[in-house]
């Protein structure tokens, strides 16, 4: 093995409706499955970071990593886990959904070997195989287009849009 991340836990106590049903969605994503992004944590065995020189001034250095190794070479270490604090605030959602995608399509622009989304695994995966997370797919569609709309406005694509409330303890501010 080359590279491990963590199984995530998402939490999503307290967090508001729209953020809590975008989580329910994205929580069951195969996108998931078999990479090393969306974790907080990623290990790299010693030939595993010979792969690349100097880390690439990129934002989407998850996916990065994930795009240096194949299948047979990464694995979820399931025995450990990350707790990946959700945004507190559906507009602190958005702003990192908009980072996300901005850094995805920077990083696909100039690199053919990262993965490409499956744009429908949404619906096809998650939500037609559990019919009551219809409500939920609604929101997720809707928060995933207002997100990618932001992220192709030029003001957006330079800023880091990081999402402070989920970096704080307690109520969000």
């Amino acid at each position: 093995m080359l590279a491990a991340a963590p199984r995530r836990r998402l939490e999503t106590t307290g967090r508001p409706l729209l953020v809590r049903a975008y989580y329910a969605i994205n929580g069951r994503h195969p996108a998931y499955r078999d990479a090393l992004f969306g974790r907080g944590a990623i290990a790299l065995a010693e030939a595993g970071r010979r792969r690349f020189g100097p880390f690439p001034d990129v934002i989407a250095d998850d996916l990065f990593l994930d795009s240096l190794f194949g299948n047979a070479e990464k694995r979820e270490v399931t025995e450990v886990s990350t707790l990946v604090a959700t945004p507190r605030r559906t507009a602190d959602l958005l702003r990192r959904l908009g980072r996300v995608r901005a850094g995805n399509a920077a990083l696909r622009a100039t690199d053919e070997q990262v993965r490409r989304a499956r744009r429908a695994s949404w619906l096809v995966d998650v939500v037609l195989p559990r019919p009551w997370l219809i409500p939920a797919g609604i929101c997720y569609a809707g928060l995933t287009v207002l997100a990618a709309t932001a992220a192709r406005r030029p003001a957006t694509q330079n800023r880091w849009g990081r999402d402070e409330s989920s970096r704080t303890t307690g109520a969000a501010p």
